[in-house]
């Protein structure tokens, strides 16, 4: 809990020049970041299947797919899915020589620039394993340029394998738990976790017998596994929805961070949202909101509609299924 400002209610002026320092000193803050899913967009070809990166090449086959009328089954399917992905998300989609947004690494820079006191950056993702090096390294370039200057994780988690949403989940806690166990831990930590469970639903996985039900069970799991001796503050923003399109069919997103995801995390790190800063557990996260406004127009991402790719979906598909 941040040593915080005066309630909102008050009429007392806050000095920050005066305050800042005091209130800042005595928490630490650690923001856990997975990459795919959170500065991506990425969603399921099927239920419990691989996933897809929206980006340039996989909406070009998607659109030429979509003309094809012997296209049938899981592929028609996964075209279908591209496509109104594309049609929500067109600002978010990847360019094909990279496999982030810029729109949503901008969105991680405003949530690290709002964290206060000592700033502890831990990457989650599995590009955090030595074959994404070259990839991870455009990322930090990327995010540097959006924060003003030059910027590298503090940590990452420890390489284990990670199947499962479960697995994140421990990864995430016993990192916690090493630092609040570590020889000159903080008074008090707030803990930001952006992911997106791999493209999953908060809906009841099991994780040492407890069930993942809503964000608060979450948020109760890592202030459980941090202990007592430190004052934890947790917040998940969980970057996942779906959506049925007009034939039905059932689309499970991970959209990146949002407005609202931004908005969220400022007020948790600023203090603003009760002493212990979490939900209580079996409290549902609000839905994420994505404001559509007016839908970006696939043709405004050069891609024409008459482009037929020849080539198989596991051809163009960027199938990171395991790494968001």
């Amino acid at each position: 809990h941040f040593c915080g400002p005066l309630p909102v209610n008050s009429t007392h002026r806050h000095f920050p020049s005066l305050c800042e320092p005091l209130m800042s000193d005595a928490v630490e803050t650690l923001i856990f970041v997975d990459v795919d899913g959170v500065l991506n967009v990425g969603l399921r070809t099927h239920e419990g299947g691989p996933a897809l990166l929206l980006n340039q090449a996989n909406v070009r086959w998607a659109m030429g797919a979509g003309r094809d009328a012997a296209l049938t089954g899981r592929r028609r399917e996964a075209a279908a899915r591209l496509a109104a992905a594309a049609d929500r998300f067109g600002d978010l989609v990847c360019p094909d020589h990279k496999e982030f947004s810029s729109v949503l690494v901008r969105r991680l820079a405003l949530i690290l620039k709002a964290a206060r006191g000592k700033r502890s950056v831990v990457l989650t993702s599995t590009w955090r394993e030595p074959e994404s090096a070259e990839r991870l390294g455009l990322l930090r370039e990327e995010i540097a340029g959006q924060m003003g200057g030059s910027f590298d994780f503090d940590a990452r988690t420890e390489v284990l394998p990670e199947a499962t949403a479960c697995d994140r989940l421990r990864s995430i806690g016993r990192h916690v738990a090493q630092r609040c166990a570590a020889h000159g831990a903080p008074p008090r930590l707030s803990v930001v976790i952006l992911d997106d469970f791999f493209v999953g639903a908060l809906d009841g996985w099991d994780v040492d017998g407890r069930r993942m039900r809503s964000a608060g069970d979450v948020e109760a799991y890592v202030r459980r596994a941090a202990g007592t001796a430190v004052e934890v503050r947790v917040r998940l923003l969980h970057c996942y929805t779906e959506w049925a399109d007009a034939g039905g069919l059932r689309i499970q997103a991970a959209v990146g961070l949002t407005r609202q995801h931004i908005e969220e995390a400022r007020e948790f790190l600023a203090g603003v949202d009760g002493a212990g800063g979490g939900r209580r557990s079996g409290a549902a996260a609000a839905p994420v909101a994505v404001k559509l406004g007016r839908r970006p127009s696939l043709g405004g991402l050069g891609l024409a509609a008459s482009v037929v790719c020849c080539l198989g979906l596991s051809s163009l598909a960027r199938c990171f299924g395991l790494a968001i």
